[in-house]
């Protein structure tokens, strides 16, 4: 695949597991998080209407906030650092559910991960990748004074931007309504 070869594509994975190893050691200097055990809570409490809520909007946000700074170039920048911030995010949730569940910590992470959390870090890589890529053809298309038909460019990225959208509406339900349930019985 073309994209998975970019250095752009590559440099976002990287920024991940960066943040994902910073998520782990900062893990070692805080300690856990309450916000671990609360999740939980709302799995055992089968509270799915708040968690589909909460779930969706979360996600959204991120999604949001990566494609807005795609389309305002001078805020592209702020994208690897969200991505990293993700990376963080995740690590510190890993590290968390194995320390406080111990061994079935690992079958808990490894529901959460497989395919739930991969899905949505893939969804924000490969916007992110869309999103800067966008920013550098726009700066590029700028500063060489070509015409474009900005309709059909525009067009495009919110194409991209609707597929991310579907797939985080899925992958929420599927969050809620199927991992949520297999976790219940594992807790």
């Amino acid at each position: 695949m073309k994209i998975i070869k970019s250095k752009i594509f590559r440099i976002i994975v990287a920024l991940f597991i960066l943040g994902f190893v910073l998520g782990i050691i900062l893990f070692y200097i805080i300690g856990e998080s309450d916000q671990v055990t609360y999740y939980f809570s709302n799995i055992k409490n089968n509270n799915q209407s708040n968690e589909l809520l909460l779930s969706f909007i979360y996600n959204f946000k991120y999604l949001i906030i990566i494609w807005i700074c795609g389309i305002v170039i001078f805020l592209s920048f702020i994208i690897p650092f969200l991505i990293v911030f993700r990376g963080i995010l995740n690590g510190f949730l890993f590290i968390s559910i194995i320390h406080l569940f111990h061994l079935k910590g690992l079958l808990i992470s490894f529901i959460l991960w497989f395919p739930l959390i991969l899905i949505y870090e893939s969804i924000y890589i490969f916007l992110s990748y869309y999103s800067l890529n966008f920013s550098i053809r726009t700066f590029n298309i700028l500063k060489s004074n070509k015409d474009i038909n900005l309709r059909s460019y525009i067009k495009n990225y919110f194409y991209q931007f609707s597929i991310f959208f579907l797939l985080i509406i899925f992958n929420s339900l599927f969050e809620t309504f199927i991992t949520s349930n297999i976790l219940r019985y594992v807790l």
